[in-house]
């Protein structure tokens, strides 16, 4: 019998050839386990390429916003060195601004404007208004360029893309700056000359900033930029207790518009050029904002009777 079977011709098929059974028909073809295994491994590679690609793009936008703060650094270090030491006036009337002609730019004219650091600075800048546009708003630059140029000198002055510490670096009228009372009461709080600063690799004059504030004084969509970054204390706490990312203020108008690892950052430039990043957690410390603080939660008080 099994001689008998083993000398059986196999039958042909449909196509004249001999079958020679299911896996040698199937041999040269894909399972569906394995081509769904396949199609993982290429989303795999996909997203492995995405998340590589876009932490080149990130740190590449932190390297080139970096090296706008150093800039600034370098043109406000020059402010004071043709100042003999004295320090660029945070927020104050009085003092001249100049546009490219060298012609003054007067608060009547361009309303508060000139009172801001960047039309102040700008000279030091070489004019170049666009450079004081970096990061996220860095083409806002373009769409201010075809306004007027009374509104222009506006916006750029109100939104640049980082803030000063000018209520404990330069002086600022609205918080108690150029004031008598305030000077009188609290002391010469706020730095008005390069030889005053204890620490200048820890002392911050920029940061990078954001507002919910369409114009100066008036609520609108959050929007990176802003002239002025708040300390984390004044004569009271100016900070909330949690960063609150749709709510500008709790941070002092600080923008951690940065990743670095896993960390949301912002940028900062110190009095010595230093350019650094730092969590709104570290930026708590108020040795960091005010050249008189000795403890991390330091709040500035009456110097006495």
């Amino acid at each position: 019998m099994i001689l008998d079977l083993m000398n059986t011709e196999m039958p042909p098929n449909s196509t004249g050839a001999y079958s020679l059974g299911r896996s040698r028909l199937h041999g040269g073809g894909f399972t569906i386990v394995e081509l769904l295994t396949s199609i993982a491994a290429v989303a795999i590679l996909i997203a492995l390429v995405i998340h590589a690609a876009t932490a080149v793009r990130t740190a590449s936008e932190r390297a080139s916003e970096m090296a706008s703060a150093r800039s600034l650094g370098i043109a406000w270090n020059g402010y004071a060195t043709d100042h003999r030491g004295a320090v660029l006036p945070g927020y104050a009337s009085g003092f001249e601004a100049v546009d490219a002609n060298g012609d003054s730019i007067a608060t009547q004219t361009v309303p508060i404007a000139a009172r801001r650091w960047p039309l102040r600075l700008a000279p030091y800048l070489g004019h170049d208004l666009a450079s004081l546009y970096s990061g996220p708003n860095r083409d806002y630059a373009t769409e201010i360029a075809v306004l007027p140029n009374d509104e222009s000198l506006y916006a750029v002055s109100a939104f640049p893309s980082f803030g000063m510490n000018s209520v404990f670096v330069g002086g600022d009228e609205n918080f108690g700056g150029y004031s008598d009372i305030f000077l009188e009461t609290f002391g010469r709080f706020y730095v008005e000359r390069l030889s005053g600063v204890q620490r200048p690799d820890r002392l911050i004059i920029f940061a990078t900033s954001r507002t919910n504030e369409s114009t100066p004084g008036s609520t609108g969509p959050i929007r990176e930029g802003f002239f002025r970054v708040l300390p984390p204390a004044w004569t009271l706490p100016l900070w909330a207790d949690d960063y609150d990312p749709a709510d500008p203020a709790s941070a002092g108008f600080v923008s951690p518009r940065h990743r670095q690892g896993e960390s949301e950052v912002a940028i900062v430039t110190t009095v010595d050029g230093g350019v650094s990043t730092s969590t709104i957690d570290e930026l708590r410390d108020l040795r960091r904002w005010s050249n008189a603080a000795n403890v991390a939660d330091w709040v500035m008080e009456p110097i006495g009777p």
